[in-house]
């Protein structure tokens, strides 16, 4: 499978960004700086993600932004700020989470909701005979949402927010022109048209109802096991 290594998810979603922003760049010479924030610092405390995988991605998606910033416009550049990056160690992110927490044990949340709780059991990998404990896993996603290098990085007014889907004062975009698959869970595929392809981004759910044959795949520079083939699906 895929994880934990990046994939044609994440390069169909930059193409896609960089096409989407492409009328700024031709006009506004200042251009634009896309920056993906990466909530690294909470994976293996919330989701039981062990941190050598969250590593190992990290550096295939600094690797594909290195791949593709050549055939960007020059006024075009990607970033990438993974949350535990701004913090001076483990520690310090530790003590700042433990602090929010406390802060919330102190406040009567509300009850969680359907939402949330499919949620939980969709990101949660469960080690052998653990049971998801959503209170926790929420004090936990709750109190990481407030940790003060997160929040403050983001809620800036020289910043504007995208997503895939609608989510806060964020401006839904989806991930690809036909997708809004997260591209971190999600895998790229190309679907067969008359003319040719298209791509799209497909979530494990998806993938298991699909028919699809692999495609062998060489392209310069594009490097890691992930993009040695493709899934093409025909219908």
């Amino acid at each position: 499978m895929e994880i934990p290594e990046v994939d044609w998810a994440e390069l169909f979603s930059m193409i896609y960004y960089a096409y989407w922003l492409s009328p700024i760049t031709d006009v506004y010479m200042p251009g634009v700086c896309f920056d993906f924030c990466a909530d690294d610092a909470i994976l293996e405390l919330l989701d039981n993600i062990p941190s050598e995988d969250t590593e190992r991605y990290k550096q295939g998606f600094r690797a594909l932004i290195k791949f593709i910033q050549p055939y960007l416009p020059g006024n075009f550049q990607y970033t990438f700020s993974p949350v535990a990056e701004r913090y001076d160690s483990k520690e310090a992110f530790l003590a700042d989470l433990n602090i929010k927490i406390e802060e919330l044990r102190q406040k009567n949340l509300p009850p969680l909701t359907e939402q949330q709780i499919e949620m939980m059991k969709f990101n949660v990998k469960l080690k052998t005979g653990e049971e998801l404990n959503f209170e926790k896993n929420r004090l936990l996603h709750d109190a990481y949402m407030n940790v003060s290098k997160r929040r403050t990085y983001h809620k800036t007014p020289d910043k504007i927010q995208v997503s895939s889907t609608p989510w806060g004062n964020s401006i839904p975009v989806g991930t690809t022109k036909t997708s809004v698959v997260r591209f971190q869970t999600g895998v790229g595929i190309l679907k067969k048209t008359k003319d040719g392809f298209i791509e799209y981004i497909y979530s494990p759910s998806q993938l298991e109802k699909s028919k699809f044959n692999w495609q062998e795949i060489a392209i310069k520079g594009l490097s890691g096991k992930n993009f040695k083939r493709i899934r093409i699906i025909n219908n």
